[in-house]
């Protein structure tokens, strides 16, 4: 049967029986309310949205996150589903139940969780920073120590196979002494933004010295208003070379299992 499944967006604490969106493929949206939250949906089929080009998955994947966004504005926040959520009927014949009901009684057993997720990103956006560091600037300030012309002196004066040893120990030095900086200016900067924003995650990234893109660190943040431009001002005024995507819906920050 067609249409028999529910197309998941979102929770917010809030219901609104008026309200109105257009979603994936031009869906009408709606609200199914149980008590504290309600649950923003379209109805579908069992199956999920895909397709073999990459721009139609970026389109429905956009239409996905504007229904979110619409949300945040209108409720005050709302706690996203990742893309291709699908709430099924029950297959059982001695349980049968609606894809309704099984929502219902999802978002009855989850409240508790619900509530929590709904304090911590009530108000709240997420946004991705990404900072750099210009290497061959940190590396050119590094063989201008003391430390490094004094070895660099000594491999002057050397016999060869000494020199040779040298040059390797020298070698050493700076990138211990870079890796060490880099480090330093890592944790500066993830401690500052930590103390403007709401909740922070440092995102997986490498940080080789051989590496042509020059990324320093990459974070998610959990911000209001306030919070994002205060970062963004702090960011402008450490020299560093930043981007910063977003706002957006705060999937960083909430997991949600169905």
């Amino acid at each position: 049967m067609p249409n028999n499944a529910l197309y998941l967006y979102g929770i917010v604490k809030s219901y609104d029986k008026n309200w109105k969106a257009r979603g994936i493929k031009g869906n009408n949206i709606f609200l199914i309310n149980n008590e504290e939250f309600s649950a923003i949906v379209h109805t579908c089929d069992e199956k999920p949205y895909i397709s073999d080009d990459p721009a139609e998955i970026k389109d429905l994947i956009l239409a996905h996150n504007e229904v979110l966004d619409k949300a945040i504005n209108d409720f005050g926040g709302v706690i996203p589903l990742s893309f291709n959520t699908i709430i099924k009927t029950s297959a059982s014949e001695k349980d049968k139940r609606s894809s309704e009901e099984n929502l219902k009684n999802w978002l009855k057993n989850n409240e508790k969780d619900l509530q929590e997720k709904w304090n911590r990103i009530k108000g709240k956006k997420e946004c991705g920073i990404r900072i750099y560091y210009e290497k061959e600037k940190l590396f050119k300030k590094i063989k201008e120590t003391n430390k490094i012309r004094q070895l660099q002196q000594e491999i002057q004066t050397e016999t060869a196979g000494m020199s040779y040893l040298l040059k390797g120990k020298t070698e050493t030095e700076i990138n211990e002494l870079a890796q060490k900086q880099i480090l330093g200016y890592k944790q500066k900067l993830y401690n500052d933004i930590k103390k403007i924003a709401s909740d922070t995650i440092i995102n997986d990234s490498k940080i080789l010295l051989d590496e042509k893109k020059d990324l320093l660190l990459s974070l998610s943040v959990l911000v209001d208003k306030e919070q994002i431009e205060e970062t963004e001002r702090y960011l402008v005024n450490s020299s560093f070379y930043f981007k910063i995507a977003g706002p957006f819906a705060p999937y960083s920050f909430v997991k949600n299992e169905l």
